[in-house]
């Protein structure tokens, strides 16, 4: 149920613009293998974005395929929909794990048969908590990350500009979004915790 109201959420803010506010000062952290970086820049490009964008501590580009982030990442194959391949428009998605851990789905485009998946460009890939279990989630968005605290997510994603939908300051329940005209991203909490993390890539 969660995910098709999401899903609705995103169409409903495809078209919705970004705001800009004041920088903040240049954080990096570590966590696990992943190096987090929260840039401080008062004008966001898409080429910013890029740089405080990191999936399994490598910048995404506005077009990028899943090798290029490294071989920790598979098809879920346990999923009931496994790999789904569109031969009539080139497109694939589905469940992803990184280091046997699911972390989410994917979708690619220009995709010339299932064996070539992961080396076709990333349509859009998610990162979605499914559950209590402790894993480190290959995601960066200005330094948040999924299991991320509401007040960091609000703190480095100044430059996001806010929905009504979800926005609940007593749960600490909140949902961002951003778009360039290469670059669409969203990011949802939930109670103080972020969980959702929506990459899409516009040229693809």
């Amino acid at each position: 149920m969660k995910r098709k109201i999401l899903s609705v959420f995103l169409c409903s803010i495809i078209m919705s613009g970004a705001i800009c506010s004041c920088g903040h000062d240049e954080i990096v952290t570590q966590t696990g293998g992943n190096v987090i970086t929260d840039i401080s820049t008062e004008e966001w490009t898409t080429e910013k974005l890029c740089e405080a964008v990191l999936i399994n501590g490598k910048n995404i580009s506005p077009i990028c395929t899943l090798h290029d982030f490294g071989d920790e990442f598979e098809i879920d194959t346990k999923d009931e929909l496994g790999l789904v391949y569109r031969e009539d428009n080139q497109s694939a998605n589905a469940g992803i794990l990184f280091s046997g851990k699911r972390v989410g789905g994917f979708s690619v485009m220009q995709c010339n048969g299932e064996d070539k998946v992961f080396d076709s460009p990333l349509n859009s890939i998610i990162f979605d908590l499914e559950s209590d279990e402790e894993i480190e989630y290959p995601v960066s968005v200005n330094g948040v990350t999924i299991g991320s605290s509401s007040e960091i997510m609000l703190k480095n994603l100044y430059f996001m500009e806010k929905s009504d939908y979800s926005w609940d300051d007593e749960k600490k329940s909140y949902a961002l979004h951003y778009k360039t005209t290469e670059i669409d991203i969203s990011v949802f909490s939930t109670e103080n915790k972020v969980d959702y993390i929506s990459i899409r890539f516009e040229k693809v």
